[in-house]
């Protein structure tokens, strides 16, 4: 589809895995599929750059249970 990248692309693009680009999708509710592929519009891909905070590992691990 034209004006449309999959997971695989915008995670290159970021920086990321797959995994995190889904996950993140998700998240925000971003949930087009094209037969097992996610798409993504280049708006909703800056979104999950400027949502995802960059690191390894959990971001919950240390956090107190509230």
């Amino acid at each position: 589809m034209k004006g449309m990248v999959t997971a695989t692309e915008a995670a290159k693009k970021i920086g990321c895995s797959t995994a995190t680009v889904s996950r993140w999708a998700k998240v925000l509710g971003f949930q087009l599929k094209y037969g097992n592929s996610l798409l993504l519009t280049e708006k909703q891909v800056k979104k999950i750059e400027s949502t995802w905070k960059r690191g390894s590992g959990n971001p919950n691990f240390g956090k107190k249970d509230e």
